[in-house]
């Protein structure tokens, strides 16, 4: 499971990817072209927030991100009960 997410979100190096990358509760992995709001994927799916997966580190505590948060071009997000 973690080699196939890795590869998934992974873009070939020098490529910058002109897409938002998140992974939702069921294991979708679900490409969003335009710049979104972190708020509008979390009313979709109450109870659950959303994670940068750069900031997902063995043996640290994540941070959320806030709610008026703009989601990052070429960046992967998680969502978390």
């Amino acid at each position: 499971m973690g080699n196939y997410v890795s590869c998934t979100l992974s873009t070939p190096l020098g490529k910058s990817s002109k897409s938002i990358k998140v992974v939702l509760p069921n294991g979708e992995i679900r490409q969003l072209s335009a710049p979104t709001k972190a708020a509008k994927l979390m009313l979709k799916t109450p109870n659950f927030f959303l994670v940068n997966s750069w900031s997902l580190k063995i043996g640290c505590r994540f941070l959320p991100l806030n709610v008026d948060e703009d989601l990052k071009f070429a960046n992967a997000y998680v969502m978390f009960p």
